[in-house]
């Protein structure tokens, strides 16, 4: 006796035969510290966006204005002037006057002001990346975090490898306005002893016209040292040096 013909089968087992080999995805490791230690984001009990340096080149953002446009739920809803912003996370924001509900940190530093939420204009130049906590951060965080917190983690020094970067750009737009806007940053890592302590030097400049000739001009200076040094494959100690000038130039 002789079993049936299938042909649907005879085609499903030549098509598994034939099927060409599955290419392994690798996955991209992300860590941060936003819960004060080093995890990986994947292992992180909240909701926690993390914005690398490579996606802020690769988006064009150049400075705080373009990154919180990349943050879902999240906006600027009250500019006075540079540095006197007002942010809201989820829905939740200080408006225009009161005390920050949003809190923002460079690396481990909180900035804020009574009454007004002060976001220094730091320079995207030689930043790690940006890490974005949704929702009340009172326990690690403390007051003026309801609303969620936004931290600006910087490089930490090389310990290694000698290192530098120049980099130069200008803009023009031209309109009834013809505004133009230059931008410097330079940076130097120095290991000063291989693999237990470093420097990192950064510096940037910019400036931009405003809206109307000769009003409106804003420019801004940003430097930065920043020291490790590693006592132990378990302890270590890094500082930073920050000076952040910014100044209006306007008519009234």
């Amino acid at each position: 006796m002789h079993a049936p013909f299938r042909p649907l089968a005879l085609v499903a087992a030549l098509s598994s035969a034939f099927a060409p080999a599955a290419w392994a995805q690798s996955v991209e490791t992300v860590t941060i510290t936003a819960t004060k230690r080093t995890q990986l984001l994947v292992d992180v009990p909240q909701t926690v966006q993390a914005i690398s340096a490579d996606k802020l080149a690769m988006e064009g953002a150049v400075n705080f204005s373009d990154v919180i446009q990349l943050v879902p739920g999240a906006s600027q809803t009250f500019k006075a002037s540079p540095g006197f912003e007002v942010l809201q996370v989820r829905g939740v924001s200080s408006g225009a006057g009161g005390d920050s509900l949003v809190g923002y940190y460079i690396d481990e530093i909180p900035f804020g002001l009574p009454n007004v939420q002060y976001i220094p204009p730091v320079n995207l130049f030689d930043l790690s990346r940006v890490e974005v906590l949704r929702g009340p951060q009172g326990t690690l965080y403390g007051q003026g975090s309801m609303g969620g917190a936004i931290r600006m983690i910087t490089r930490k020094p090389e310990l290694t490898t000698f290192s530098g970067e120049v980099r130069l750009g200008y803009g023009k737009v031209k309109s009834g306005l013809d505004t133009s806007s230059q931008k410097a940053d330079v940076m130097l890592n120095v290991p000063l002893s291989k693999d237990v302590a470093g420097i990192r030097i950064t510096a940037g400049t910019s400036e931009e016209d405003g809206f109307i000739a000769e009003t409106g001009k804003i420019k801004n200076d940003n430097m930065r040292v920043k020291g490790l040094f590693v006592v132990n494959p378990d302890v270590s100690v890094d500082t930073t040096l920050w000076s952040i000038k910014s100044r209006q130039k306007s008519y009234s």
